[in-house]
């Protein structure tokens, strides 16, 4: 399951329904103390059984009220199986909304005595298009006799399974529909009940995995995490193997207690008053302080003598592993990371490695990626589609905002985008695949131009990833102007408009009217992916699919759907991912890898790539690139 949107009510300084859009990857912006954090701290208590207490309950929330986390999600199961003999599905048990989304609202009675607030039993309904008939819509309360006695009633014994609940219902409901008397309404379906509960754990077991990588982690020298974040995972391990370690504890307490009692059945043959006042007590082991592992580097230093940068970055690291572990053993069910704060105790050029190690992460599939910070320098990384402005409201309620004009130059405004100060040009590119195959034509091409300079770990160049609605935004606004900073603007011919023009022409004229030194270039070729070799396309791809793998393309077709069909499926239709990730990617990243200097060349006989490169170098040293075509 993929979530898609989040609603919080009276959920600490979220008062109203607050609704909030959940991309692949999604990035928390705003002040200190603004409401980042909650948003994750939400998600925790609903996907991964975080702890839930009075203290939760916003402090402006009415008496008598709820308090609420909704939660919306598309890619659903195709079936849910309640027991060996139940196989069902959420559209059939009307447990979906109008859009055909799963959603669960999960929510606790607030109440108010003379001590302060009182939260209630956990409650959990699905948001749905539900029949509204009466007797129809609360058969997921009903048991197994009372469903039959329906059932009975209505003369539909032979038209369903008498032992199945599932059956049951649908036998119900069909007879509604067919004679066209079934009502359905938008309603909530409590999941606490009989077969509610049931399919309510059913629907858990394929909710995304949830793992939180928190910013205030422990960080005291005495704290086990900053003294060495491998007895992390000492503790998994041990944790790992507990009915195991049971067994041996048990084994080593009933020798040495037999032991024991041998010895004072011989005292008592000395002094029986002293053995009869002695009694065998076996010590539980501290199994994590038994065992040690670290990790050394090439001067023999272990990573607890390291600086916090470098223990976070391997917390950080196994963190990523444990989760990988953990989403492998569950059947590769979709898995959200969630990491506050990325930046802390960062070095601007680790904050890089970090955000690009994000950003790859959400183009995988089954993944989401979660941040939250109140730092320009990350702000000035990520994909501008992906923010959303976390802001104090003047109600007592906090809003989170996203999408808007208004919203882009308020998080200009608020935080700023530049990645440090060191910025002298904005690279802006429509996305991430975009910006991976440009620095990897710019590694190839260093190879033979040193004097180019590396647009991914120059701090001069910072990446702006544009696309979407936001392009406009961006463009026509001149979001950054203030900031004195020349742009170089990169975008793909692979649309055309019934006009006879390109999609992105526009942006790029716009770019190109400033006459201020920034600059706009549209690609000669489809897109990014036209630039890539054939011979490298076929050495990745090969060893993947176990064939040979042949492709052939012109500078105006589109690569991805020409290798997709160049190795179809076991059905014969064409793959759209490998290794569960899009062939996009695998284009712009492994294959661009691959490429030899000689065939970029090839490829870019006009030096167009080159072209584009030696502009931004320019106006990173000089101030200015040649005059775009």
């Amino acid at each position: 399951m993929r979530l898609i949107d989040l609603k919080l009510r009276n959920f600490r300084g979220y008062r109203d329904d607050t609704p909030v859009l959940f991309e692949n990857l999604t990035a928390f912006i705003g002040k200190n103390d603004a409401g980042k954090s909650t948003v994750l701290d939400a998600l925790n208590i609903v996907l991964a059984d975080g702890k839930v207490d009075a203290a939760d309950i916003c402090v402006h929330a009415d008496h008598n009220d709820s308090m609420e986390i909704e939660c919306g999600f598309a890619e659903l199961p195709e079936t849910l199986t309640l027991d060996s003999g139940s196989v069902t599905r959420l559209e059939d048990e009307y447990l979906v909304d109008a859009q055909g989304l799963l959603r669960l609202r999960w929510s606790w009675t607030v109440k108010k005595d003379d001590e302060g607030f009182v939260l209630g039993k956990q409650q959990v309904h699905a948001i749905a298009l539900a029949p509204s008939n009466a007797g129809l819509s609360d058969l997921h309360d009903k048991k197994n006799a009372d469903l039959k006695r329906l059932v009975k009633d209505a003369g539909l014994e032979a038209d369903c399974d008498l032992t199945n609940n599932a059956s049951l219902r649908q036998a119900l409901w069909s007879k509604a529909r067919l004679t066209g008397t079934l009502s359905l309404v938008e309603t909530s379906v409590e999941l606490t009940k009989e077969d509610g509960k049931s399919i309510f754990k059913q629907i858990q077991a394929n909710l995304p995995l949830y793992v939180l990588f928190r910013a205030d982690r422990p960080s005291t020298d005495q704290d086990a995490e900053v003294q060495d974040p491998m007895k992390i995972a000492v503790r998994e391990a041990l944790d790992a193997l507990q009915d195991e370690i049971e067994v041996i504890k048990t084994c080593v307490r009933e020798k040495s207690i037999a032991v024991a009692n041998r010895t004072l059945d011989k005292l008592r043959e000395f002094d029986p008053q002293l053995a009869n006042s002695l009694t065998p007590s076996f010590a539980e082991p501290k199994l994590d302080t038994a065992f040690k592992l670290t990790l050394l580097g090439d001067d023999g230093i272990p990573v607890n003598k390291r600086g916090s940068g470098v223990r976070r970055l391997v917390l950080f690291s196994f963190f990523r592993a444990e989760s990988e572990r953990r989403q492998n053993s569950a059947g590769n069910r979709d898995i959200i990371y969630a990491v506050e704060e990325p930046e802390t105790a960062q070095h601007p050029n680790f904050q890089r490695v970090v955000i690009n190690t994000l950003r790859d992460l959400a183009e995988q599939d089954h993944c989401q990626v979660i941040v939250t910070t109140h730092v320009p320098g990350l702000a000035g990384l990520l994909p501008v589609a992906s923010l959303r402005l976390v802001e104090r409201g003047g109600s007592h309620s906090t809003g989170i905002s996203s999408g808007s004009d208004d919203v882009y130059q308020k998080v200009v405004d608020t935080l700023g985008m530049i990645p440090d100060k060191r910025a002298q040009l904005l690279l802006c590119v429509e996305g991430p695949t975009d910006m991976a195959s440009l620095r990897t034509f710019c590694h190839i091409y260093r190879q033979q131009h040193p004097s180019l300079i590396c647009i991914e770990t120059d701090p001069r160049v910072a990446t702006v990833l544009l696309g979407g609605s936001t392009l406009q935004s961006w463009t026509a606004q001149h979001l950054l102007q203030h900031t004195n900073i020349r742009e170089f603007h990169l975008y793909d011919r692979d649309m055309l408009l019934e006009n006879g023009s390109y999609k992105y022409a526009t942006a790029v004229s716009t770019v190109l009217d400033r006459k201020n030194g920034d600059t706009a270039r549209l690609t000669k070729r489809r897109e990014i992916e036209n630039y890539l070799h054939p011979n490298a396309i076929d050495r990745i791809i090969t060893p993947l699919v176990g064939h040979q793998v042949k492709v052939n393309f012109t500078q105006d077709d589109d690569v991805e759907s020409v290798v997709a069909a160049a190795i179809p499926d076991q059905n014969g239709k064409p793959r759209k991912k490998l290794q569960r990730r899009d062939m996009k990617s695998w284009l712009n990243r492994e294959v661009a890898s691959a490429m030899t200097l000689d065939e970029l060349k090839e490829v870019d006989a006009d030096q167009e790539v080159l072209g584009w490169l030696k502009d931004i170098s320019s106006m990173v040293l000089h101030g200015y690139a040649h005059k775009a075509e």
